[in-house]
């Protein structure tokens, strides 16, 4: 990592038109550098790119779009010959505005309150984009049923997979579990199709369509004095906005516990914002109905062992937000 002031960044800064600038490391493993660049003007914020030109141009176009729009994101800021990104000695770098501010804590509820209603500004201001020249297009948009089927495959080949790798004893407690969530999965499946998954799908996409961060938590927002910034747009992705809402009720669940109550409590801090569309809510129900935790939880099983205590903690958490998601349905925890 260069050092303050070093000559070896000015070919970088130089396209920027920040010759001479300050340079402080901030992040400096392999892959993931991140520095402060310090003007008389202002800081800007460097940052080396893990994706390809292609991939990284979807991501940055999109958080342009959502800053030209007023979103709560930091502006990318271009080259000086109009550029979202430079290659330097090999490696993709692009510059946005420097955010001031404080991380979240999940242990504080206003924060977390806050990073929900930041979310929500996100998805409100990404209508409408249309990625730049040379981008690859990212969209889980209308592939729910796919990627469901996916993991179903995955659930049942780890299934045949529990003798190997975590012993025909602890083999003989899990495989019942896995059969019952694959039950489970399926039945998502068949509730996406109750729910006219695919014609909602294609009425998103005729409106313009909506970004998802895929990513989102406290590790990828700034607390300021003007609200929550959404930070680390690169997985971001079109898709229902529930694709968000569910990972953060998983994350949610996971720290504080699956109960009606607190399901209600983000839908409602979110719609405060962002009101969801009508048939939303019902696909949202459908998608949280899915076993994506134990997925999660027992994937690597295809590369290797996991222990069985990771496999039942996820399992007991799945079973929690069944309960869960049954008392919200019969109106417990709804305001």
């Amino acid at each position: 990592m260069a050092d303050r002031r070093s000559a070896a960044w000015e070919p970088l800064l130089n396209a920027y038109g920040l010759a001479g600038a300050e340079v402080t490391p901030v992040q400096a493993e392999r892959g993931k550098w991140v520095v402060r660049v310090s003007t008389p003007r202002g800081s800007a914020c460097l940052k080396e790119l893990h994706h390809s030109r292609e991939r990284s141009l979807f991501a940055l176009g999109a958080q342009h779009h959502v800053a030209q729009r007023g979103g709560n994101v930091a502006p990318v800021l271009p080259t000086r010959g109009g550029d979202l990104l430079v290659e330097w000695q090999g490696k993709l770098f692009a510059a946005y505005g420097w955010v001031e501010g404080r991380r979240p804590r999940f242990d504080r509820l206003p924060d977390w309150q806050q990073m929900v209603q930041g979310l929500a500004a996100f998805h409100r201001a990404t209508p409408g984009y249309q990625p730049p020249a040379g981008a690859r297009v990212s969209s889980k948009l209308g592939r729910w049923p796919h990627l469901y089927q996916v993991m179903l495959e995955q659930l049942a080949q780890c299934q045949r997979l529990l003798p190997a790798r975590v012993g025909r004893e602890a083999a003989a407690q899990l495989s019942p579990l896995f059969d019952r969530f694959r039950r489970r999965g399926e039945e998502a499946m068949a509730l996406l199709a109750a729910r006219d998954y695919e014609g909602y799908c294609q009425e998103v996409a005729g409106a313009g369509g909506f970004l998802c961060h895929q990513d989102y938590g406290p590790g990828n927002a700034i607390l300021t004095p003007r609200g929550p910034v959404v930070l680390d747009l690169d997985g971001v992705t079109f898709d229902l906005v529930s694709r968000d809402l569910r990972k953060l009720l998983y994350k949610q669940g996971e720290m504080r516990g699956w109960d009606p109550g607190g399901l209600a409590a983000l839908l409602d801090w979110y719609q405060a914002v962002h009101p969801l569309h009508r048939a939303e809510l019902p696909l949202l129900l459908a998608d949280l109905s899915f076993p994506h935790g134990l997925h999660g939880a027992v994937k690597g099983l295809r590369t290797g062992p996991v222990a069985p205590a990771r496999i039942l903690r996820a399992a007991r958490l799945e079973q929690a937000k069944e309960q869960a998601l049954a008392r919200f349905a019969a109106g417990q925890g709804r305001r």
